[in-house]
C-alpha cells in the first residue's frame, strides 16, 4: 500500500489496489476483525500518505461504518471498487470479492506495465534520433559551409535553413529542454486523473495503429469484471449497468450496451454477447458453453486470461513495425541532409574537374 496518496481526485495505482484488496481479503479471511487490521496496516504502513490515507479508514471503520462508505469517503478508490466492495458487503462475499479484485489489479498493473515497456524503446529511438539529427545540423553543417566558402560559394538554400534550425535548436536546447520536461510532466500528471486517463484512453481506441489493441484490451476488461461480478452475486443487469466505467474503448462500450438491451428484451446473457460481436467466434462458443454447464464465471476469467496474452503480443507487433519505421525515418533525414550538402559539393568537384 506504500503507493497511496491521498489525494482527492488522483486515483490509486493499480499495484496499490491490488495490494490493499488482497490485505483486506487476507484480514478477512484470518478472522481477524475489519477495524484492527486496517488498524495494523496503517502502523506498518511504509510513507506518511499510505498511513494517513489508512487511518482515515480505520477510524470510520471504528464507528461502525461499512468498508465501501469508508473507501467512498476518502475520494481515491475507483467507482467499481467500491460497488465491489458494497455488493460483497451485502451478500456476505466480501472475502472472495476482495481477493477477486486483487487479481483483477493485478492484472491491469501488468498490462499498464507492458505498454509502458513497449512505449520506452520508441520513446528513446526517437530522442536520439533528435540528438543525432542536431547535432549533424549544428556541428556538421557549419564545417561544410565554411568549405563552401573557400571555394567561393554557397551551400543550397534548403541546407542553409537546416543548418540555421539546427544552430537555433542547439543555442536554445536547454530552454528545449526544459519546455519538454514540463511537458512530459504535465503529460504524466494528467494521466494519472481519471479524466486524462478516459482522453489517452479515447485516443488509443481511435489511432489506427492502436486501434485493435484498445478493442482487446476493453474485452479483456469486460470478460474479467463480468467474471467478478457473476461471482460476486450481481445478476446480469446490475452487471452490464456498472462494468462499461472499466471500459476505456467507445466501441466496445456500445457493444456492451447492446448486450443489455437484448438480455433485457430476453435473450439469455450468452446469446446476447454472441450477437453483440464483442468476442470472436471462438470465444462466443467458449460462453455459450460456459452458461449452458453453469460455469460461466470460469469461462470468462479464462477469455479475460488470453486477451491479456493477445494484448501483449499486439503491442509487441506494434513495437516491431515501429522500430524499423523509425529507422527509416531517421535514414531519410540524414540522407536528405547529406543530399542537399553535397550534391552543390559534386557540381564544384565536376566544374573543377
Amino acid at each position: 500500500m506504500g503507493e497511496a496518496k491521498k489525494k482527492r481526485g488522483k486515483m490509486l495505482t493499480e499495484k496499490a489496489l491490488a495490494v490493499f484488496c488482497g490485505q483486506i481479503g487476507l484480514i478477512l479471511r484470518s478472522g481477524i476483525n475489519l477495524y484492527d487490521g486496517v488498524a495494523s496496516m496503517a502502523e506498518d504502513a511504509d510513507d506518511a500518505h499510505s498511513k494517513e490515507l489508512l487511518e482515515q479508514i480505520a477510524e470510520q471503520l471504528k464507528d461502525y461504518v461499512t468498508l465501501h462508505a469508508a473507501l467512498k469517503s476518502t475520494g481515491i478508490f475507483p467507482d467499481y471498487m467500491v460497488s465491489m466492495v458494497d455488493i460483497g458487503e451485502k451478500t456476505g462475499r466480501l472475502e472472495d470479492v476482495m481477493q477477486s479484485l486483487s487479481l483483477y489489479y493485478e492484472r491491469e498493473d501488468r498490462l499498464k506495465k507492458r505498454i509502458k515497456s513497449a512505449v520506452l524503446y520508441p520513446t528513446v529511438l526517437v530522442s536520439m534520433m533528435a540528438v543525432v539529427i542536431i547535432v549533424l545540423l549544428s556541428r556538421v553543417m557549419p564545417v561544410f559551409e565554411q568549405v563552401f566558402q573557400d571555394l567561393g560559394t554557397s551551400m543550397s538554400d534548403m541546407a542553409v535553413v537546416l543548418m540555421n534550425i539546427g544552430i537555433a535548436a542547439s543555442k536554445y536546447s536547454m530552454i528545449i529542454l526544459g519546455a519538454l520536461a514540463v511537458a512530459v510532466a504535465a503529460f504524466w500528471l494528467y494521466s494519472r486523473t481519471e479524466s486524462g486517463g478516459a482522453v489517452f484512453a479515447r485516443l488509443g481506441a481511435r489511432f489506427p495503429l492502436t486501434r485493435r489493441l484498445s478493442q482487446k484490451i476493453s474485452a479483456g476488461r469486460f470478460a474479467s469484471a463480468l467474471s467478478l461480478m457473476l461471482s460476486s452475486g450481481y445478476d446480469t443487469e446490475q452487471a452490464l449497468r456498472i462494468i462499461p466505467a472499466v471500459v476505456p474503448n467507445d466501441y466496445v462500450k456500445e457493444k456492451i450496451s447492446q448486450i443489455g438491451e437484448m438480455a433485457a428484451g430476453g435473450a439469455s446473457l450468452a446469446e446476447a454477447i454472441g450477437r453483440a460481436g464483442i468476442f470472436t467466434g471462438l470465444y462466443a462458443k467458449m460462453v455459450s458453453l460456459g452458461f449452458k454447464t453453469g460455469a460461466n464465471d470460469e469461462v470468462m476469467k479464462k477469455i479475460a486470461a488470453v486477451y491479456e496474452e493477445e494484448s501483449e503480443d499486439s503491442l509487441n507487433n506494434i513495437v516491431s513495425v515501429l522500430e524499423p519505421a523509425l529507422v527509416a525515418v531517421l535514414a531519410v533525414v540524414i540522407g536528405v541532409i547529406l543530399i542537399s550538402v553535397m550534391l552543390p559539393m559534386i557540381g564544384i568537384m565536376s566544374a573543377i574537374g
